[in-house]
């Protein structure tokens, strides 16, 4: 091939491969543009503790006005839950509390409200707090939001049908404490907190009612939710001793919404709670 021949071929290739280099630049910049326009309308600074999947929730925490509720909020509290009532021993779950001058919240299933209906309407005449535990305590992460709802939806139309708004869940905990986006958007549908625990004694697990109270004084601080469970005889004959303690302790005894709002604190449909900030 002549020379002048060569010259030419290499030239249209360096011409090419610039066209090319120049074509992606551009492609970049414009790139650049639009990924800094979006940045300035809406920013978003990723840190250790930025989830990807969710955005950053706002402030969990309405400020109200903090209402007495037979408490003082200058002395140490906790919040005191059941799981999984009503059951047979849930009547004498009451009696105890009453006999010490304690509340708890009850957090409830709804299909064992519905085959002890009794039961629950002297939860109810108690005075003590209900909860939302789902209608049949199924496990909610994985379920769609129709499915997660209808656990929700079910169980406080049950409850309204039984007591007339007085028994009205006013928080949900799912079963096992297990939750997702999907359940607390489910939660926020019907206008429901999610409340969790932070101090957990393993009840289920404990072979003696002193190893229970242990469990709990040990961990209890100003502040905390425990989770017991209805339907054991281990707790239901620690609790006499457990709820002395507490309040030997100077703890004060009582439920999550008085917890939180003898504080001056309200809680909001579809946040996530486990004790006072």
């Amino acid at each position: 091939m002549p020379p002048v021949y060569r010259r030419h071929r290499k030239r249209a290739v360096l011409s090419y491969l610039l066209m090319i280099v120049l074509t992606a630049g551009v492609l970049l910049f414009v790139c650049w543009l639009k990924m800094s326009s979006d940045y300035a309308e809406d920013p978003v600074i990723l840190t250790s503790e930025t989830s990807l999947e969710k955005p950053v929730q706002s402030d969990p925490f309405e400020k109200i006005e903090p209402l007495a509720c037979g408490l003082d909020p200058e002395l140490p509290m906790v919040a005191l839950t059941f799981n999984d009532c009503v059951t047979d021993l849930t009547p004498s779950l009451l009696e105890t509390l009453v006999t010490y001058g304690c509340e708890a919240t009850f957090y409830t299933v709804g299909y064992l409200a519905e085959n002890q209906p009794d039961i629950f309407h002297r939860l109810v005449e108690s005075g003590m707090e209900i909860g939302n535990h789902s209608y049949s305590h199924k496990q909610l992460v994985g379920l769609s939001f129709e499915d997660a709802s209808a656990q929700f939806g079910d169980t406080q139309k049950l409850f309204d049908g039984f007591s007339g708004n007085a028994g009205t869940a006013k928080t949900v905990r799912p079963p096992y404490g297990r939750q997702d986006e999907t359940v607390q958007e489910a939660a926020e549908a019907y206008g429901l907190p999610v409340v969790l625990w932070s101090v957990d004694p393993q009840d289920a697990a404990a072979k003696t009612p002193e190893e229970l109270c242990e469990k709990v004084m040990t961990e209890a601080e100003d502040g905390d939710i425990i989770v017991l469970h209805d339907g054991l005889d281990n707790t239901l004959n620690a609790l006499p001793s457990l709820l002395e303690q507490l309040k030997n302790a100077g703890f004060q005894v009582t439920t999550v919404e008085k917890l939180f709002a003898s504080h001056g604190y309200g809680l909001k449909p579809g946040f996530c709670y486990d004790r006072l900030p």
